[in-house]
């Protein structure tokens, strides 16, 4: 597990924090680029799986739209991934995966549910840990509440530089006041973020403010 997210998730995901404020409450992962990586990795995932009627891979859909706008085969994909994983519950990668897909078709429920099962197997998945933050926020109004919190440190425990993670904490830190720690998160986000992440910009307004809030002081 390195420090980073999956593979282009979190600069996808900015667009939907975008929408939701300057901070937000969360990295939103129902951002069409998330929903465009779940569509895709379903299939793929299946192809991964050993000769077998349960192998049998959905058609891949074509990703289209934003956020609430998923393809209708995707949600009937992510049904198929629900029963196969019903029948072979022993699978964190696979419990992860429904658990994002779900996050990006919106149920988030059903999303904190896998990706608590994810977490409960494979404790160092950083990016599982992650989803699970978001969605628990998500599913409670996009409020933060202490399970929520409890991810975000999950995340960070598992890979001090993932880039969701340090960006979730210091949404978290600043929406309760903290805003040092925000800062400090936030600092080391703007350090290990790779360059062409499309971040820059949100990253760097959000220093500002929590700068801002200090009195401009850095810490």
């Amino acid at each position: 597990m390195t420090g980073k997210s999956s593979a282009g998730t979190f600069a996808q995901d900015v667009p939907a924090a975008k929408a939701m404020g300057r901070r937000g409450t969360l990295v939103a992962a129902v951002a069409g680029g998330t929903l465009a990586l779940a569509v895709l990795a379903v299939p793929i995932y299946w192809k991964s799986m050993p000769p077998g009627p349960q192998a049998a891979a959905p058609a891949a859909a074509t990703p289209q739209g934003h956020a609430g706008q998923a393809p209708a085969d995707f949600a009937a994909m992510a049904g198929r991934l629900a029963a196969k994983l019903a029948a072979n519950p022993d699978d964190p990668r696979g419990w992860a995966l429904l658990g994002r897909s779900y996050l990006a078709l919106g149920r988030y429920a059903e999303s904190v549910a896998a990706l608590r099962r994810t977490v409960g197997m494979a404790p160092g998945n950083a990016d599982a840990w992650a989803d699970l933050a978001d969605a628990l926020v998500m599913a409670s109004g996009r409020r933060w509440n202490p399970e929520a919190a409890a991810a975000v440190e999950g995340v960070l425990a598992a890979a001090p530089d993932h880039d969701k993670g340090l960006w979730l904490a210091g949404t978290e830190a600043f929406e309760r006041g903290d805003y040092r720690a925000a800062l400090r998160h936030w600092e080391r986000l703007e350090r290990v973020a790779a360059p062409d992440s499309g971040i820059r910009d949100d990253l760097a307004a959000s220093i500002r403010e929590a700068r801002s809030r200090l009195g401009g002081k850095r810490r």
